[in-house]
């Protein structure tokens, strides 16, 4: 998160947007980037979002690591990355933004999928979405907002 300030600048003031839809979390932990300092640039964020052009926050919320991967690793990535995702919704709700946690849906079509086929990955490397995966997170995401697929 810590390069968000400069992207707004260059991407995001000029459109000056009411809402901004992002997923943040995964690197964060990885970089042991303080929660202390995750509060802060995510406050400044949404603050600035609000004074430039009455802006807010839609968070996505990443699904947690599947059964798809070891155990081991699984575990050990969830419980790094779950206090970052904790800490960005409770943000962006008392901004007045919108959260939309796309884990269980996910995770339970994801399971679908692989029970059909093996090869019916959602991941494309071990961790990041394949286009199968950004498919089924978009459907997720459409659902938070009140709109289906299937009518």
């Amino acid at each position: 998160c810590r390069s968000m300030a400069g992207r707004y600048e260059e991407r995001v003031r000029p459109l000056k947007p009411k809402w901004v839809l992002f997923t943040l979390g995964g690197n964060d932990a990885n970089h042991k980037i303080p929660i202390s300092e995750v509060k802060e640039i995510m406050g400044d964020y949404c603050r600035q979002l609000a004074k430039d052009s009455g802006g807010k926050l839609i968070y996505i919320r990443l699904p947690d690591r599947s059964s798809a991967f070891p155990k081991k690793i699984r575990d050990k990535t969830n419980r790094a990355q779950r206090p970052y995702l904790t800490a960005f919704s409770a943000i962006v709700r008392k901004h007045g933004g919108m959260v939309i946690d796309t884990n269980p849906g996910f995770c339970k079509k994801e399971k679908i999928l692989r029970t059909q086929c093996e090869r019916h990955t959602v991941y494309a490397d071990g961790g990041h979405l394949s286009n199968l995966g950004s498919t089924v997170l978009m459907g997720e995401v459409l659902r938070g907002l009140g709109y289906s697929l299937l009518g």
